[in-house]
């Protein structure tokens, strides 16, 4: 029997461009840069765990994903005043009702899903499989900023919550 374990996460210090007139736009943990990026936004922080059992010729693999919220302001979509942009909600993308509070959905929130993953190997040439896509059937959080492929929601960061849970069982061989 063997445990394997694996923690990925990426922090996002920086992302920034300076443009011609000298400002500073900052994207790290926004929808920004909302014109190259088409309104899919930079996380801050992102990652996953992964952790794989071994009993003999069954290996079963769980994974969990993170992607950390992210904040619907895009510096590349406000004017800067005396060359510094303002990132805060009150800049928020997301349509606000008047009169309510700014904070109101200024930030998607984050998103975790969990992926399981079983094999058995019955010989070196012949392998059985079973996976469960979003096992938690997490659903993917609403971006009302976002305009990507599928309007108010991210597909590049929160996909398998937009399809939700689903499940492929099959064999690979070789010859």
């Amino acid at each position: 029997m063997r445990l394997i374990s694996r923690l990925d996460i990426t922090r996002t210090l920086r992302l920034d461009l300076e443009t011609p007139d000298g400002v500073v736009q900052k994207y790290a943990g926004t929808l920004g840069p909302y014109q190259r990026s088409s309104g899919g936004g930079t996380p801050r922080v992102r990652g996953n765990w992964q952790n794989a059992l071994e009993v003999g010729n069954l290996t079963l693999t769980a994974t969990a994903d993170y992607v950390g919220r992210i904040k619907q302001v895009a510096a590349d979509q406000i004017t800067p005043g005396n060359k510094v942009i303002d990132l805060s909600c009150k800049n928020s993308m997301a349509p606000i009702p008047s009169g309510t509070d700014p904070n109101f959905r200024c930030s998607i929130r984050p998103f975790v899903y969990v992926d399981l993953n079983a094999g058995v190997r019955v010989n070196d040439q012949f392998r059985f499989f079973f996976n469960v896509q979003d096992l938690t059937n997490a659903h993917a959080p609403l971006a009302a900023a976002a305009y990507t492929s599928n309007p108010n929601y991210l597909s590049s960061w929160h996909y398998a919550g937009l399809v939700g849970r689903n499940s492929s069982a099959g064999a690979t061989f070789g010859f």
